[in-house]
């Protein structure tokens, strides 16, 4: 009898000794209010319904970020250091102006299904870091940025450049204006700012108006793969608003539906000035 209460004894010692020893699993960061947790290299942060304000990464720090939100009408903030980056896994939907704003010098990448859908008039993706990374690993699991009304993604940092690839997917549906799906809109961002790859899609479906664009910029558009699209009346594909724009397509598809759509439009109309390094943007592939 002493024997099995000692054995029962040691076993239960030898379990708290271990409990005590093992470090703990790393938790996750529940982000469900007005402050957002505090995270280092390596932190998973869950994001839930009443998460607000502004998650900071540190310089060099790579955090991810998980967890479902619906039908909000706040949007969220994440400022990333210096080569710092955001694993986006998380699915995060309403119609605050704009739902998600990434500031700081990092890189933002949305993954395999995360998602981002403005269902208001906003932006989904208001961009002012370096960086944004939309990818997927097939046409079941990619990284959608989505909005109804307003841009999917606003690249309004001097630096930004957003980098579609994979089977990643930005998209609008351009119901009552015609915000491109990407729109670089600083006039001072130019060289090549948007770059599409491999099976990555940049559509604008928008029947119900007249004028939709798929990406405006006032830099380069450099594409070896993918597809670019839109179907409105008036539609443009691809956009080039800055006096030596230029569209470098290798590869991939630049596509309209529309009756009087243009797949690629350009504001310049002096290429003497060009550069001999972008001669390639004279050749297309295009319908």
């Amino acid at each position: 009898m002493k024997i099995g209460k000692l054995i029962v004894f040691l076993a239960a010692f030898a379990l708290i000794s271990m409990a005590v020893l093992m470090p703990a699993a790393a938790a996750d960061n529940l982000w469900n209010g007005k402050v957002p947790p505090a995270v280092i290299d390596g932190s998973v942060v869950v994001i839930a319904p009443g998460a607000a304000g502004t998650l900071k990464v540190p310089d060099g720090a790579t955090v991810t970020v998980t967890g479902e939100i619906n039908n909000t009408k706040t949007g969220l903030v994440l400022d990333i250091g210096a080569g710092g980056k955001v694993l986006w896994q998380a699915s995060l939907i309403g119609e605050a102006r704009p739902l998600l704003r990434v500031t700081g010098t990092g890189t933002f990448q949305a993954d395999p299904d995360g998602w981002i859908w403005n269902t208001g008039s906003g932006v989904a993706l208001l961009a002012e870091c370096n960086e944004v990374i939309v990818t997927g690993d097939s046409m079941e699991h990619r990284g959608i940025v989505e909005a109804t009304s307003g841009s999917a993604i606003e690249g309004a940092g001097l630096n930004t450049v957003v980098t579609m690839t994979g089977t990643g997917l930005a998209v609008n549906e351009a119901k009552s204006n015609i915000n491109p799906v990407i729109n670089m809109a600083n006039k001072d961002n130019t060289g090549d700012n948007v770059i599409i790859e491999e099976n990555a899609m940049v559509w604008t479906i928008a029947s119900a108006n007249r004028y939709a664009y798929g990406i405006q910029t006032y830099g380069d558009v450099s594409m070896t793969g993918g597809d670019v699209y839109s179907d409105a009346i008036y539609g443009r594909a691809i956009n080039l608003v800055g006096p030596n724009s230029r569209a470098c397509i290798t590869g991939g598809i630049v596509h309209v539906d529309g009756a009087n759509g243009v797949a690629i439009s350009t504001a310049t109309t002096d290429i003497s000035g060009v550069p001999a390094n972008q001669a390639c943007a004279q050749t297309s592939v295009v319908i």
